[in-house]
């Protein structure tokens, strides 16, 4: 059994946010300021 603390956690949803966030969220904001609406 593996115990997670609280701090490990954040660690943890940062990592997730910043994968989604270079995989997903920048591409969009590029492709927004090539193509402004």
């Amino acid at each position: 059994m593996i115990w997670v603390t609280p701090f490990d956690e954040i660690i943890l949803y940062e990592a997730v946010f910043q994968l989604l966030f270079s995989r997903y969220i920048q591409p969009f904001l590029m492709v927004q300021k090539l193509v402004p609406l």
